[in-house]
């Protein structure tokens, strides 16, 4: 061990969760005989050592803090003093040590190699390690001024070897597909080279140790000599715990035994000694590093012990950190709400979650394990810029945190290896690896098994894809496009992240143009319709089905009403008799009463008449109840509207006031059928009304359409967003808004001419869009967050709101309030000023779309596709709608109607929910004016009491294939 008085103090004397690192030889202790013994076994004949333990032992800090500052401290037999070449396997085992090499070269010859980038020196040696077996040691050969040097070549963390994969997109894979067989033969070469100051260590997990058996000659290299690192007993421990404090206070070696109570209390050492001796505890080492750490940092803030020159660690400090058992999880929720706060809105709500779960995985026997990426490799995975995402890895990675790596200070660039410092992290951090389940959703909380378990999602669709493409029948059944496609909706803005499951990689393709990608997409869509299509044809049996009743009702009733007019005609034929038998006995008197007979004839003529009215005003009263028959029983679009037109031949029929089961029956098909169904040839995704009161539609196929006022024909524009158009606004000086999959929002000329003249970076996916009444502009998206711009839109929003889910829809009340839809089925109506906690209502399915009627409701529609309409108060029951389809998105016309479009058949429709928008349709149909009658006033109030707040269908009858139908 080195001397405290000739080492610099440092900060802290615990390092964390990390190993401890050569210059912090002065706070090792506790492994004095270990490090001796470790000396011997890599000096012997075979000059090829593997440092094995199981996790959380100390493996590395015992090599790097302390075999190594020994070695380093002396010098071999020559005279020689030794060079250490340090690496880590990670991805590419062969590049990381040609990477150590250029940079030991650099230091080694500054004169001869320091002109060099390192990139190119690294890609030379990498030429030279992959060409030979002997590659190794040529490549050292070249670096070293002293042939006789000793070098030793440590690779920590051997076991990432048997993780490594080749890409196998990489164009030059048939050169190196074994190439962890080949950093094994360039190792073992080393050791075994005819010059004797070649020498090779290696640390590994002992869970790793059958593995060796892959690779040719490690096995028995590995057998031959192997140093097991024995657990610490209870005086080692004590050691490891109170010496670095005492480093810390300044307190000379040779009074540590007696005054180590100055820097500890007694029983808080005791509590430790039990903890870390426990058989149980795992990763005992790093674990209990980091809770001392934790608590140092507490008792150095804490009143009464700034004073000190050192604080003294109290039980109290110990418990407040977590101790060993929460102290790491504590930690890691505070760094991730610091990492999110300072990362602000560019970073998605659930980044933070995909960035440790691409960097964790689970192995073949089940083990969690790290999984080093790319800087460039994680942006896209965790959905933001490569600079936003460093401000969150800084905040991992930082001095007192150290839970990823490179640590801090230490340059990364796009190529550079990002991993997890510890695998305690992913073991102890409970939102990593809580193996529960969520009661209210199913899904699991811990992010390894919400990582494994989309993986699995992934491929099994890719899979239900590869079998769609040979067979097109092969859709995805209901219930499980129900489950799937929303799934797919959230993962749209990464597609990067499915590449990790790719079963089929692709050759240098964009994500989102990888051909498992587009198949699991085309697969996604063909259900779709094929769900479509069978709703159809289900509609169309119980169409069917429906008509077949009908008939044998009108039959029945035709029954009826003969037997009514053969009664009528029964009776008038004897009411003729006996006028007959007069008019008989009259022509006896005719000759002198001629007068009275013509009287007679006019008479007769009279009852005829009277009798066709009796049996007008029966067929108009049979007309109105079955209208109201077939109001009341409806299941279907067409028994709707079978049943509206029979109360309205019952009310035109009628010569005085209209029955009320007529009116009642009008007016119920009225409000439960879309008056105007538009086609927009894609999937429909948003819907605005403009100022001059034409419709513009946003579809997923990249185009904005603007539909003529009375909806009729064909757009009289279309413009193109270069994206799916997601969401439509209109601003206060007539400008449309438009936000895309893009995640950019285009705001338009009030013509609609030329290109867009702004746009905004929202940076996720644009879903909605909705303007404030002082004229701002409100975003929301999928990653969570509510955006509030500028009127002007210049800068950055102004304020951002947090859903705490992916935000759908977003919708301006009466009142001035904001109102949100995510895809937890929840509606938040937040308050004027945005601070405070919002109101909370529950659809019950996704929310994706919203709309405010004009008189003040709140209109919701879900991918179940129901519509329901919100009370102004928001505290009883809604009105539902049901439009047999999702509802993707709403709007509020001029004239009153509501438009709804579906994702499902690309239609647009409109509804009717102003009752006296009802009461002007119903005169229309009916052809005259019903205004102020005592039946229709009973309608409109027996309405307003509930009994048609539930209609049924959504659809006219007969489906819209390219045309506009108007009802």
């Amino acid at each position: 061990m080195m001397d405290c008085s000739t080492v610099i103090r440092p900060a802290g004397p615990f390092p964390g969760l990390r190993p401890f690192q050569r210059q912090e030889a002065s706070l090792f202790f506790g492994r004095s005989r270990e490090v001796a013994e470790l000396r011997t076994a890599l000096l012997g004949e075979r000059r090829f050592l593997a440092v094995v333990g199981t996790s959380g032992c100390g493996k590395s800090s015992l090599v790097e803090a302390g075999l190594l500052p020994r070695l380093l401290g002396e010098r071999m037999p020559g005279r020689q003093l030794w060079r250490v070449i340090s690496l880590r396997p990670l991805g590419a085992p062969v590049a990381q040590l040609a990477a150590s090499l250029a940079t030991f070269a650099q230091a080694e010859q500054p004169d001869a190699f320091g002109r060099l980038h390192a990139s190119m020196l690294a890609s030379r040696f990498c030429a030279t390690l992959r060409r030979t077996t002997s590659g190794l040691v040529g490549a050292a050969r070249e670096i070293l001024m002293d042939p006789a040097t000793p070098v030793l070549i440590v690779v920590d963390q051997f076991e990432e070897l048997f993780r490594y994969e080749p890409d196998e997109t990489d164009e030059e894979l048939p050169l190196f597909r074994d190439e962890a067989q080949a950093f094994a033969n360039l190792l073992l070469e080393a050791a075994g080279a005819a010059e004797a100051n070649f020498y090779v260590l290696i640390t590994m997990r002992s869970d790793f140790f059958g593995e060796c058996g892959r690779y040719r000659g490690l096995a028995e290299a590995v057998s031959g000599s192997q140093f097991l690192v024995p657990r610490m007993v209870r005086e080692q421990l004590q050691e490891a715990i109170t010496r670095p404090l005492c480093v810390a206070a300044g307190i000379p070696p040779h009074q540590w035994l007696d005054r180590w109570p100055e820097v500890m209390e007694p029983a808080l050492l005791q509590r430790l000694l039990n903890a870390v001796g426990d058989e149980a505890t795992a990763d005992p080492l790093p674990v209990m590093q980091h809770a001392l750490m934790r608590a140092w940092q507490i008792a150095e803030n804490a009143q009464g012990q700034r004073e000190r020159p050192t604080p003294q660690l109290r039980v109290v400090d110990y418990v407040n950190a977590g101790e060993i058992a929460e102290a790491l999880s504590r930690h890691a929720d505070e760094v991730l709400k610091r990492s999110v706060a300072a990362a602000g809105a560019a970073l998605p709500g659930d980044g933070v979650a995909h960035l440790f779960r691409a960097l964790t995985d689970i192995d073949r026997e089940g083990r969690a394990i790290r999984r080093p990426q790319t800087l460039a490799e994680l942006a896209p995975v965790v959905g933001t810029d490569i600079p936003t995402l460093m401000t969150v890895l800084d905040a991992f990675r930082g001095p007192v945190v150290s839970f990823l790596t490179p640590y801090m200070h230490a340059s990364i660039d796009e190529a550079t290896p990002i991993d997890i410092s510890h695998e305690a992290l992913i073991r102890r951090w409970t939102r990593i690896s809580d193996p529960s389940v969520d009661p209210a959703t199913g899904q699991p909380r811990g992010w390894v098994q919400q990582e494994f378990r989309d993986g699995l999602i992934w491929r099994a669709l890719v899979v239900q894809a590869e079998e769609f493409g040979r067979n097109p029948q092969a859709c995805l059944d209901p219930a499980t496009l129900g489950q799937r496609y929303p799934w797919f909706r959230a993962l749209r803005r990464r597609p990067a992240w499915a590449l990790r499951y790719a079963i089929s990689p692709a050759r240098r393709a964009e994500p989102d143009a990888a051909p498992e990608w587009l198949e699991v997409r085309q697969l996604l869509l063909q259900s779709l319709r094929r769900k479509r299509d069978e709703w159809r044809a289900r509609r169309a049996e119980e169409m069917q089905r429906a008509e077949e009743a009908r008939k044998e009702e009108v039959r029945q009733a035709e029954l009826s009403r003969q037997q009514q007019l053969a009664e009528a005609a029964g009776k008038l034929a004897r009411e003729r008799g006996r006028r007959i038998m007069i008019a008989k006995i009259g022509v006896i008197v005719a000759l002198l009463l001629a007068a009275f007979g013509v009287w007679m004839a006019l008479e007769a003529n009279a009852a005829r008449e009277q009798a066709q009215i009796a049996r007008d005003e029966v067929r108009t009263l049979l007309l109105a109840v079955q209208a109201r028959r077939e109001a009341m029983a409806a299941t279907s679009a067409d028994s709707v509207e079978r049943g509206g037109a029979l109360a309205l031949e019952s009310i035109a029929r009628s010569t005085g006031l209209p029955d009320a089961d007529a009116i009642e029956a009008a007016m119920s098909a009225l409000s439960r059928l879309p008056l105007v169904v538009l086609t927009h040839a894609d999937i429909v995704w948003s819907l605005a009304v403009l100022t001059d009161g034409r419709l513009a539609s946003g579809g997923n196929d990249g185009k904005i359409k603007l539909w003529s006022v009375d909806g009729a024909g064909k757009p009289e524009k279309v413009l193109s967003h270069g994206s799916p158009v997601e969401s439509l606004a209109v601003l206060p000086d007539g400008r449309l808004a438009s936000g895309g999959g893009d995640g950019r929002i285009k705001l338009w000329s009030v013509d609609g001419a030329g290109e867009p003249k702004k746009v905004l970076p929202h940076v996720s996916p644009v879903y909605s869009l909705a303007v404030l009444p002082d004229g701002r502009l409100a975003s929301a998206g999928g990653d969570d967050k509510i955006k509030l711009w500028s009127v002007d839109g210049a800068g950055e929003p102004e304020k951002v709101l947090s859903q705490g889910s992916p935000v759908s829809l977003l919708a301006v009340l009466a009142d001035g309030r904001l109102a949100s839809g995510g895809s937890n089925g929840e509606i938040k109506l937040w308050p004027k000023e945005g601070t405070g906690a919002p109101v909370v209502l529950s659809h019950g399915s996704p929310v994706d779309s919203l709309a405010v009627l004009p008189d003040g409701r709140l209109a919701s529609g879900a991918y179940d596709g129901t519509i329901k309409l919100w009370p102004k108060e928001g505290t009883s029951d809604p009105v539902v709608l049901s439009s047999g389809s999702s509802v993707d998105s709403m709007a509020v016309r001029a004239d009153g109607r509501l438009a709804s479009g579906s994702g499902y058949d690309g239609t647009i429709k409109l509804w009717l929910v102003n009752e006296q928008k009802l009461i002007s349709a119903l005169c229309l149909r009916a052809g005259r004016n019903l205004r102020g009658m005592s039946g229709l006033d009973m309608s409109v109030q027996t309405r307003r009491g509930g009994q048609a707040a539930t209609p049924s269908a959504f659809p006219r009858t007969g489906e819209p294939r390219g045309e506009i139908t108007i009802g």
